[in-house]
């Protein structure tokens, strides 16, 4: 009997030995960190280590850049500089483009002389033209070829030009407008008067066409029809609102407003 109690105690004591051990192991503390805390400083390295290799060449790229970026504004810094100070003889556009860019005298007296040429040119234009126009017929005298055509024309043109002026030489408000005013009326004079050569040189070429493409026998002809007959009146017809087109285009910028 004595043996039998001291066996169940020795069992009692180890089995009490081994809970006392797996509350210790239970209760003490692991040695390894969780799996999700060292994935996480990895996954912080791996970025560390990417942005120290980015950094340097995007710092490269933004230099290449900002770089071209510069050049791109010198180039266009002097080729504004160069339109600014450009010397304008057939362009209104650009002198109403330009208006507050103060224009030199040097320029000023370029453009009275052009336009005093335009002038002589335009006046020479219709002296010559009245002179065709009319005609000395034996017995009754000199006749006019003037049609009302001509004459509507003429009004329309006088109309136009007018009214631009008119607005041009109300106009205030930018530095130096005497000489912005001298500047457009000498372009706007400048551009019909080259409008209207390249109109003549059209209507010669058109003209020269004929006379190849047709015979020899047949140029007498072909003359008188384009003095009187159906195709100068209709070259008359097309020849003026050709040139109320020229006018009005040459002249629109007189009368537009210089506030920006």
């Amino acid at each position: 009997m004595k043996h039998l109690i001291s066996l169940k105690i020795r069992m009692i004591l180890e089995k009490s030995r081994i809970i006392t051990k797996e509350i210790t192991i239970m209760t003490s503390k692991s040695e390894y960190q969780p799996d999700f805390v060292l994935r996480k400083e990895n996954d912080e390295s791996v970025n560390d280590n990417n942005e120290e290799k980015v950094t340097p060449s995007s710092v490269h790229n933004t230099t290449i850049l900002e770089n071209k970026k510069s050049e791109l504004i010198k180039r266009e810094f002097t080729y504004i500089q160069k339109q600014r100070k450009k010397i304008r003889f057939f362009n209104p556009k650009d002198v109403y483009f330009y208006r507050h860019v103060t224009i030199s005298y040097f320029q000023s007296t370029l453009h009275l002389l052009s336009l005093l040429l335009s002038c002589y040119l335009i006046s020479s234009m219709l002296n010559f033209s009245a002179k065709e126009s009319k005609e000395f017929i034996a017995g009754i005298g000199w006749i006019s070829n003037t049609t009302a055509i001509d004459t509507m024309t003429s009004s329309v043109l006088l109309m136009i030009i007018s009214i631009q002026l008119i607005r041009l030489f109300k106009k205030q408000g930018i530095v130096a407008i005497k000489r912005y005013r001298l500047a457009m009326l000498s372009n706007a004079v400048n551009r019909v008067v080259l409008n209207l050569c390249k109109l003549i040189l059209l209507f010669l070429s058109l003209i020269m066409l004929l006379f190849i493409f047709n015979e020899v026998n047949n140029t007498p002809l072909i003359l008188d029809s384009l003095e009187n007959g159906v195709p100068a009146d209709i070259l008359n017809v097309i020849f003026c609102v050709f040139t109320i087109f020229i006018v009005l285009f040459s002249f629109r910028f007189c009368g537009k407003e210089l506030a920006e």
